[in-house]
């Protein structure tokens, strides 16, 4: 299995949490925002007697409050998705371990560790934690299946940024 299919099966995977993880994100702090404003208004017609500018900053304070709250809730969601993605990503290439796909990713991260490092550089051969890891004096390169899954993750960049909306 090539790392463009180990991708797609990843988004895919990652594309159904992240829909359930951020549509419920949103669904509370549309709740919260309902809530706020229910709260802002009354506070708003108690306070129209004492103070009408009182309660204008009130209202605009706990706005605010409710918006920073749910980009909050937002922001705590995505990171939860991208460690289940990551997270599924790494069982998914893990559970493939001893595979001929799994095999040859080990020798294309060999050879990267090679090129990287020159041909004197000493490689682990599928350490406990998987992949593989490159050393040639005190330079060190870690493209376990934990750090290869994140670069990955970490490259998609934008595409990463589609599972939010």
């Amino acid at each position: 299995m090539g790392l463009d299919a180990v991708r797609e099966a990843i988004i895919a995977d990652a594309e159904e949490e992240a829909e359930r993880t951020v549509s419920a994100a949103r669904e509370e702090a549309e709740r919260r925002l309902e809530e706020a404003r229910n709260k802002a208004e009354l506070d708003v017609e108690a306070a129209r007697s004492a103070a009408m500018v009182e309660a204008d900053t009130r209202l605009a304070m706990e706005r605010a409050a409710v918006r920073r709250e749910a980009r909050r809730a937002e922001l705590e969601a995505r990171a939860r998705i991208r460690r289940s993605l990551v997270e599924s990503a790494v069982k998914a290439v893990s559970d493939r371990r001893g595979s001929r796909e799994y095999q040859v990713l080990l020798d294309r991260l060999e050879l990267q560790v090679q090129a990287q490092l020159g041909q004197g550089a000493e490689t682990t051969r599928d350490p406990p934690e998987g992949g593989v890891i490159g050393q040639c004096g005190n330079r060190r390169l870690d493209y376990t299946i934990q750090a290869v899954v994140e670069r990955v993750v970490d490259a998609m960049g934008p595409e990463i940024e589609e599972l939010w909306n």
